[in-house]
């Protein structure tokens, strides 16, 4: 995003600094795709301290949570959240299709059980310390479980308490390259998904892979295995010193 881009949804678009129309375009295009936080003028800055976060898996417990969802359907599981080791869920519901977990997936996504998943452990406790070093930090959600009407209702009431700045909901699956790629460079993001986290950085932010059980084979330039190693590095980040490295 233009440093000098503000948005405001009650008062239209301002646009400083020789952004042209078409770059202007660009961005309304994105903004088409995704749910924004309306209430606030959202204004980037290039030193801006921000902190953005995929949310399943990351900041909620997306395996607790749907299996805890499809044993109160009678959905029968195969095994218990922490030991799902794979990202599509196959451990989880053995002898279905993938074709036929997706849509378990989209099922649950429009469920009010996906409105009460779980926190990840930890992730309360050092989104309080950072905000009390930072009180000015952002907090954004770029988060892809589907951008039905009600999955985005359902992903907002989950997300209120966390008091986010902004919350990008988008399609199922769908690349975070075009919202990541408007954020600062001095922007930290985390997902639990490697192509997620790669992306982030092949745009020139601080990526961070969140360790969860589907990719542990993976690598990545700075990895947290969980919310105390993401408090560390986002600590030093923001602090301008050297990051405290992968696991």
């Amino acid at each position: 995003m233009r440093k000098d881009l503000v948005i405001n949804s009650q008062q239209g678009f301002n646009v400083k600094n020789g952004d042209t129309g078409k770059e202007l375009l660009d961005v309304l295009a994105g903004f088409r795709a995704s749910s924004w936080n309306r209430k606030k003028v959202i204004t980037f800055m290039a030193s801006d301290k921000i902190l953005a976060v995929d949310i399943d898996g990351v900041v909620l417990n997306h395996a607790a949570g749907m299996h805890a969802w499809a044993i109160n359907k009678g959905i029968q599981v195969g095994c218990e959240p922490d030991a799902c080791d794979c990202y599509t869920m196959s451990p989880m519901f053995p002898g279905r299709s993938y074709d036929e977990i997706m849509q378990l997936m989209v099922d649950f996504s429009q469920d009010d059980g996906f409105a009460s998943m779980p926190i990840m452990s930890g992730f309360e406790s050092a989104l309080a310390r950072l905000r009390d070093l930072h009180p000015e930090m952002k907090l954004i959600a770029i988060t892809a479980p589907g951008n039905s009407e009600r999955t985005k209702a359902l992903r907002e009431r989950n997300l209120r308490n966390l008091r986010f700045d902004e919350i990008h909901i988008l399609d199922m699956h769908a690349s975070k390259r075009s919202h990541l790629d408007r954020l600062p460079k001095s922007a930290i993001f985390f997902d639990d998904l490697a192509s997620h986290a790669i992306t982030a950085e092949e745009v020139g932010l601080t990526s961070v892979l969140f360790r969860q059980p589907h990719n542990l084979g993976d690598d990545h330039t700075l990895v947290a295995r969980d919310w105390e190693a993401g408090f560390e590095i986002v600590r030093t980040k923001f602090a301008g010193s050297p990051h405290p490295g992968a696991e």
